[in-house]
């Protein structure tokens, strides 16, 4: 990139302070113009493709300068809740990616050792939970679309940096904590620990595909997103 990693620790707080400010107001005026409404939206996407970039190229410290640790709780809520939610699937897309890639460069192979205290807990009881499994268990994820296929390959690819960084910590959680809230019988939840382990990554994501969508069945749609 063009502007040396001092400038992108200066842009982002300021960025991010400014996006959040208009949309808030945004959100608290009773009546909006619909222009006023396509400009927040495009604000929006330009700061997504913003942190979408300092994650992607090698800035993620970025994040965690001083000037940026008061935006930092605020800005891993906002890639959380679009990547769980957002009518755009390709904006859900980069956001998967950008936690992908934090993950990377934040948590290391040895355990106890954290860029951020906490992110490691958040990752495996928060993100993993509520993007990686309750997000695809929601009847709105349309595996029949194409873009919402490739959200759900960027998903599955978490789950193996996930298993790769934590190991049994990451796994043992999402077995024996969530698997159990949505009803998945033993033998599925044994398969996914066989696949999730195994290095065919296809392999993997299509039988992840075929335990959500038997989830789904026998959920009947009594499931709540959480």
């Amino acid at each position: 990139m063009g502007l040396r990693k001092g400038s992108w620790k200066i842009l982002f707080p300021s960025c991010f302070g400014h996006t959040r400010n208009r949309s808030s107001n945004g959100v608290l005026k009773r009546k909006i113009r619909r222009s006023e409404i396509r400009e927040l939206q495009e604000l929006q996407r330009t700061l997504y493709t913003f942190l979408h970039v300092i994650a992607t190229h090698d800035l993620s410290s970025v994040f965690l300068s001083p000037r940026s640790r008061a935006y930092l709780e605020a800005t891993m809520e906002l890639l959380l809740n679009t990547a769980c939610g957002h009518k755009d699937i390709l904006v859900r897309k980069a956001c998967v990616q950008i936690f992908i890639r934090l993950i990377k460069d934040w948590c290391t192979s040895s355990y106890g050792e954290e860029l951020l205290p906490g992110f490691q807990a958040y990752i495996i009881q928060v993100f993993a939970t509520k993007c990686c499994f309750y997000s695809v268990l929601d009847r709105s994820f349309e595996f029949r679309d194409a873009n919402t296929l490739v959200l759900f390959g960027e998903i599955v690819l978490a789950q193996k940096v996930m298993y790769e960084k934590f190991g049994n910590e990451f796994l043992v959680h999402f077995v024996s904590k969530d698997f159990p809230a949505a009803h998945c019988p033993q033998d599925l939840a044994e398969e996914y620990c066989r696949k999730l382990r195994g290095a065919d990554i296809k392999a993997f994501k299509s039988f992840y595909q075929s335990l959500i969508e038997n989830l789904r069945q026998q959920q009947n749609g009594s499931l709540v997103f959480r």
